[in-house]
C-alpha cells in the first residue's frame, strides 16, 4: 500500500509544481492590466509580488524543519491546498485589499509546500536524484513554457482574469494526491542543522541569480508592454526562455552523473548576468530573444545542480529544511531585485558585474569540498 501511494504521489507533485512554477512567469504578465483595473501603475502594484515572496519566505522558513519531524507529504497537501484556494479566489478579486490578501495567502501555501517537492523527488530515487529533478524540471518547462503565451493571449483578449485562471484549473489537475496516504517513516530525535560555509555559499549563489531571473522576468515585461502595447511578445519570449530551460535540463539528466555539478554553476551565472544585460537592447529581435535563451538556459544550470549540491552537503535526513532554505534564497532575491525592475542601464549593470563576481565566489568555495557522493 505505502508502495503505491509514493507511486501516485510523485505525479500529483510535479502537476502542482506546475501550477507553483506556471505562476512565476503568468504574475508578470497580468500586472499590467491588474493595476489598470485597481487604479495603480503598474510600478506601483509591484508590492504585490513582494509580499507574496515575503510570504512564502516566512513559511518556507517554518515548513522545511517541521516537515523533516513530521511529514513531508502531510506538509505538501496543506501548503497545495492552501496555495490552490487562494489562486482560484485571486480571479474574482477586484481590491487592491483582496488582491493583496490572496497573494499571502498564495505564499503561505506556496511556502508550505514547495520545498516538499525537490524532497519528495529526490527521496523518491536517491540514488539518481539529479536525474530526476531535472526530468522534473524538464516537466515543468515544457508546461510553464506554454502557458505565458496562452495566458497572454487569454489576458489580452479576455482580461486578466480568464489568464490567471489557467494556474487553478492546472492545479485542480493534481487534486487526487489529497487521496494518497501519508507513509510512515522513521527519523531520528535529533536533526543537524546545515553549517557547512559550503552549503552556504550554493544559498548566496542561488540568492543572487535566482535575483536575477526574477528581475529579468518582469523587467522585460513592463518594457515590451511598454514599447509594443501589447502582452502578446512577452508571452512569446517567455515560451522560448522555458522551452530552453525544459531542453537543457533533458541534457543535464543525460549527463553522467560523475560530471562535477560545479561546472554547471559557473556557466549558470555566465548565461543569467549575459541575458539581463541584453534586456536593454529590445528594439534588436535577435538580442530579445537571445536573452530569453539565455536566461532559460541560466535557470537550467541553476535549478537540480543546485539543490543538488545543496542536499550533497548536508544530512539526508534534513531534506525539508535544505529545500526551504534552497527557496528561500531564491525568493529572497527575486524581492529584493525586483524592485529594479524599472532601474536604468548603469544601475543594473553594475548590480550583474557585482553578481557574477560574487557568484563565481561562492563557485570557488563549492568546488574545494565539493562532494561527489550522495548525502549520508
Amino acid at each position: 500500500m505505502a508502495a503505491r501511494g509514493i507511486s501516485w504521489l510523485v505525479p500529483g507533485t510535479m502537476i502542482a509544481s506546475m501550477a507553483y512554477v506556471i505562476e512565476i512567469g503568468a504574475f508578470p504578465i497580468i500586472l499590467p492590466q491588474l493595476a489598470q483595473a485597481i487604479g495603480r501603475a503598474p510600478d506601483d502594484a509591484l508590492f504585490l509580488a513582494s509580499i507574496y515572496n515575503i510570504a512564502l519566505i516566512i513559511f518556507v522558513a517554518s515548513s522545511g524543519v517541521l516537515s523533516d519531524r513530521v511529514s513531508r507529504e502531510l506538509f505538501f497537501k496543506l501548503g497545495f491546498g492552501i496555495f490552490l484556494s487562494a489562486s482560484a479566489l485571486m480571479v474574482f478579486a477586484t481590491s487592491d485589499g483582496l488582491l493583496a490578501l490572496c497573494r499571502i495567502f498564495q505564499g503561505i501555501g506556496a511556502g508550505l509546500f514547495s520545498p516538499m517537492v525537490p524532497a519528495i523527488l529526490s527521496a523518491a530515487n536517491p540514488q539518481r536524484s539529479v536525474r530526476t529533478l531535472s526530468i522534473w524540471g524538464f516537466l515543468t518547462g515544457m508546461a510553464a513554457a506554454f502557458a505565458p503565451f496562452v495566458i497572454a493571449a487569454l489576458s489580452e483578449n479576455f482580461g486578466y482574469q480568464l489568464g490567471w485562471a489557467v494556474i487553478p484549473a492546472i492545479g485542480m489537475l493534481a487534486m487526487p494526491v489529497f487521496l494518497v496516504r501519508t507513509p510512515k517513516i522513521a527519523r531520528p530525535r535529533r536533526i543537524p542543522f546545515p553549517r557547512q560555509k559550503e552549503f552556504w555559499a550554493v544559498m548566496i549563489y542561488v540568492f543572487l541569480n535566482y535575483g536575477l531571473t526574477t528581475w529579468f522576468m518582469y523587467s522585460i515585461v513592463l518594457r515590451l508592454r511598454e514599447i509594443t502595447g501589447t502582452m502578446h511578445l512577452a508571452g512569446l519570449v517567455l515560451v522560448l526562455m522555458w522551452v530552453a530551460f525544459a531542453a537543457v535540463n533533458l541534457i543535464i539528466a543525460r549527463v553522467p552523473d560523475t560530471m562535477r555539478l560545479s561546472n554547471y554553476l559557473v556557466f549558470g551565472a555566465a548565461t543569467t548576468s549575459l541575458a539581463c544585460l541584453l534586456t536593454f537592447q529590445l528594439d534588436s529581435l535577435t538580442a530579445m530573444f537571445g536573452a530569453a535563451a539565455l536566461i532559460g538556459v541560466g535557470m537550467a544550470f541553476n535549478n537540480a545542480p543546485t539543490t543538488e549540491l545543496a542536499f550533497r552537503f548536508t544530512s539526508a535526513h534534513c531534506k525539508g529544511r535544505v529545500a526551504s532554505l534552497d527557496i528561500m534564497a531564491a525568493r529572497a532575491g527575486g524581492a529584493v531585485l525586483v524592485l529594479l525592475a524599472a532601474a536604468d542601464y548603469a544601475l543594473v549593470s553594475l548590480v550583474v558585474l557585482l553578481s557574477f563576481v560574487f557568484s563565481i565566489a561562492t563557485v570557488i568555495i563549492v568546488r574545494e569540498e565539493e562532494p561527489k557522493g550522495l548525502p549520508v
